[in-house]
């Protein structure tokens, strides 16, 4: 069975995530950590990209890259191999450390950019870990100041600095990330999406959004556009034409 062609990103920007086979642990220690973000330096310099936010967990890795995506396809190809090859001989194990190919969520607008960089440096503390600014295996120390894997300008100039940086982490439910395990919420079943998204917007019904007044109507629809679903989900769930969620798009 073939697998899926890959979706692409007209601004080159994805998030790529990578995790042990049957979810085993792929760093036993800080070794391992230091050995797989060295990997990433030294194979980046031969890709023409950039890595915007990196966080390392015990079985799974997050990056957020702007690569072409023959280019990120070849790289993850190469550091994950070498750093398998590393790992296995190191722990004298053999077969896949890895399960199957990394996932790639291409990103096509600020809001998700700025979303995916949030999620990434809140990983750590969704399991109760360690807080985000505490972790010492994400970029979030890079964006504080600290030298490291990633180039952080790029996202600090959308924020207006290490200030509007702190802001966009400090509070996990404000304009919550909505990211599955998998990808994003848009990807989800309607089934699914529904709840969250009656959730999101404070309504017990979405078929039910299209009657109220515009004012309301229109405060629940860009609730919804912020979180990250697309216009077409939202079509779908709840009734309302396109060109009507566009025009609130257009205005938040």
């Amino acid at each position: 069975m073939s697998r899926e062609p890959r979706k692409t990103s007209e601004a080159n920007l994805y998030h790529a995530i990578c995790r042990g086979s049957g979810r085993q642990i792929i760093f036993e220690d800080d070794e391992d950590r230091q050995t797989f973000l060295d990997l990433l330096v030294h194979d980046k310099q031969q890709a023409k990209g950039r890595i915007l936010a990196w966080c390392l967990m015990d079985n799974h890795v997050h990056l957020l890259v702007e690569m072409e995506l023959a280019t990120l396809s070849r790289y993850m190809r190469s550091v994950l191999s070498k750093y398998a090859v590393y790992f296995n001989k190191k722990y004298v194990r053999t077969g896949h450390l890895f399960q199957g190919r990394f996932s790639s969520e291409p990103i096509n607008d600020d809001s998700y950019l700025l979303n995916v960089v949030r999620y990434i440096h809140l990983n750590p503390s969704k399991p109760g870990i360690a807080c985000s600014e505490d972790y010492p295996w994400s970029s979030y120390g890079e964006y504080l100041g600290r030298q490291g894997v990633c180039d952080t300008g790029f996202v600090l100039d959308m924020l207006d600095g290490v200030r509007g940086f702190k802001e966009l982490c400090a509070d996990e439910m404000r304009g919550i990330p909505q990211l599955t395990e998998m990808g994003y919420i848009r990807v989800l079943p309607d089934e699914q999406a529904k709840m969250l998204a009656e959730g999101i917007a404070g309504v017990g019904d979405l078929g039910k959004l299209k009657g109220r007044p515009r004012d309301s109507r229109d405060k629940a629809l860009a609730l919804l556009l912020r979180n990250g679903f697309s216009i077409r989900q939202i079509e779908r769930l709840t009734g309302i034409s396109r060109g009507v969620i566009q025009n609130v798009g257009r205005r938040r």
